[in-house]
């Protein structure tokens, strides 16, 4: 069996990195084709696809390929004239990668990983003209339940989805989540900690700041956002590939900037009422520190890098972790989680890894005009037992209640249950084994034999 893995960033391999390394063990032949077009100084160059930054590299694996492909027209006819591939591999459906006339032609089968709820969110970009049946087309959500969300949502939200993701335009085999394997198991604690300047035996709360981006002014939440964070960011890093330098910007910008976030944040009853009340991410972080301190736990911050945050997370951090996310299997993210004894995020799909990984997660509820988009609020819920609000597992908290109250709370109030763990991962990652890596090959191989 050949498998082609389409890369076009390099953090795809947080969800292609355990079935590689799957394949890889079963001897079947595999290449991974980067998308060289990536351009380095967008907004996201930082992820560019790097062959020499992959987590797996030819000379240790000879039934690997990475080729470079430095077009989109190269990537299509590369495809067309593959006869000898299997299957295509991609967290892209194939209409978001092959040209018109290309998918008439297309005779091959299209693997589809599921990469969060994105993988559901995306598909209202496709036409239903745009559904070709000449192909062979295959889904794998990290569980049935997930998958049965994603066909809530497009009840609701997106009629195509449904007929997309139906037989027998696609068929679809929930595997378990891919961004799990055999690698986690072999992560060295102490190892972890000397990488991170983390003190020996010293354990970590993880903190991950909020995604605040100008670019979010077409909102209507961009005030209440600019009160919580805009307002208190001074410098921003740079999102170009292989620079990790950040600038301040001149005083003058600066207050600029400022007044223009006031003029937004004051006529708005929320907005103004959570600055006035200091309800805000310096607040939150300090909260985070004071409870650190009267539980002997490290404060550990690891942004994204494509997101500023505010300055007092820098103050208040012991470590703050710079991720341009070239690295993968293990994440460092995956790293971190070894000597974590708690997490905290605003809504951010970390959770998933989180609670796999055994720790605790603290949701930050953050108010719901953030969610005006009904797409975005249907998944973050914080129902009983959803993905943001799960008994004994993740913490749903509202943010002026963590910051009076955490400071003051002991580390054993967000107690991990492990039955509440096995019901969460049943639920959106599936268990540790059967690996997603596993399920994924024996299915794909069934389909050969059969």
């Amino acid at each position: 069996m050949k498998a082609v893995f389409l890369v076009n960033r390099i953090n795809n391999y947080r969800h292609f990195a355990s079935l590689i390394d799957e394949g890889l063990k079963r001897n079947h032949s595999i290449e991974c084709w980067h998308d060289y077009s990536f351009r380095k100084d967008s907004a996201k160059g930082y992820l560019f696809p790097e062959i020499n930054n992959a987590p797996f590299h030819e000379k240790d694996h000879p039934f690997l390929r990475q080729i470079p492909i430095f077009s989109q027209k190269a990537l299509n006819d590369r495809i067309l004239s593959a006869n000898d591939v299997t299957y295509f591999v991609s967290l892209s459906p194939p209409e978001f990668i092959l040209d018109s006339e290309s998918l008439n032609k297309f005779r091959g089968s299209w693997c589809i990983i599921m990469h969060g709820p994105d993988s559901f969110k995306e598909i209202k970009n496709i036409e239903k003209t745009d559904i070709r049946s000449s192909f062979k087309r295959y889904f794998f959500p990290y569980t049935k339940y997930m998958f049965d969300m994603g066909m809530q949502f497009y009840e609701k939200f997106i009629e195509i989805g449904k007929t997309y993701f139906s037989p027998p335009n696609t068929e679809v085999h929930p595997i378990g989540c891919n961004m799990f394997g055999s690698v986690l198991k072999k992560i060295d604690q102490n190892k972890v900690r000397r990488k991170f300047g983390i003190p020996e035996r010293k354990n970590i709360l993880l903190y991950l700041p909020y995604t605040f981006s100008g670019a979010k002014k077409h909102k209507r939440s961009f005030a209440w956002q600019a009160a919580f964070a805009g307002l208190h960011i001074e410098r921003r890093i740079s999102k170009e590939f292989d620079n990790n330098s950040f600038n301040r910007d001149p005083f003058g910008r600066k207050l600029s900037r400022q007044f223009s976030y006031l003029r937004r944040i004051l006529p708005d009853k929320e907005a103004r009422e959570w600055l006035l009340k200091s309800w805000n991410e310096p607040e939150v972080i300090k909260a985070a520190k004071a409870f650190c301190e009267r539980n002997d736990l490290y404060l550990v911050v690891k942004p994204r890098r494509k997101f500023d945050f505010s300055e007092e997370v820098y103050k208040k951090a012991d470590i703050i972790i710079d991720d341009d996310e070239s690295q993968q299997y293990p994440s460092k993210l995956q790293e971190l989680f070894t000597v974590a004894s708690l997490c905290m995020g605003y809504f951010s799909t970390t959770v998933i890894e989180s609670v796999f990984c055994n720790v605790p997660f603290v949701n930050l509820h953050c108010p719901d005009m953030l969610f005006h988009d009904p797409h975005q609020h249907f998944w973050c819920p914080v129902t009983d037992d959803s993905l943001f609000s799960f008994n004994g597992a993740v913490w749903n908290t509202q943010i002026p209640e963590l910051i009076s109250k955490m400071p003051s709370q002991k580390l054993s109030y967000y107690s991990m249950k492990t039955e509440s763990r096995k019901r969460f991962m049943l639920q959106f990652t599936g268990l540790e084994e059967p690996t997603a890596g596993k399920c994924f090959y024996n299915y794909l191989e069934n389909r050969i034999s059969s």
